[in-house]
């Protein structure tokens, strides 16, 4: 598909007129630490910060990651998958878990 970049476009691309999947389509992101640590050998995205982090003591149960598909107004991103409904329900667990500890949100985008 990657060799072919008309297939690749038509895999990729959104509906023009909703500005969601077309028709027989679904492309979603990855999800979880694994998604964002490496782009491709090598190629580090956000390992090494996911890194000295988890030697600071964040793991699992205190940090979170959540992708997002970036083709996607906000609009449609909740509309689609309940993305900042899921989003707010996740930071709240995670502050209400550790007995109502500040939390931090750190936002990166393409």
């Amino acid at each position: 598909m990657l060799m072919d970049p008309e297939c690749w476009m038509n895999h990729i691309s959104l509906n023009l007129t909703t500005g969601l999947d077309p028709k027989g389509r679904k492309l979603r992101p990855a999800q979880g630490f694994e998604a964002a640590d490496y782009f491709f050998p090598g190629y580090w995205v956000w390992n090494k910060v996911i890194e000295n982090l988890a030697y600071l003591g964040y793991d699992n149960n205190n940090m979170l990651m959540m992708s997002y598909d970036w083709r996607l107004s906000p609009e449609n991103m909740e509309l689609r998958d309940k993305y900042f409904t899921r989003l707010k329900q996740m930071i709240e667990i995670m502050v209400n878990n550790k007995a109502k500890a500040k939390a931090v949100v750190l936002g990166h985008s393409m």
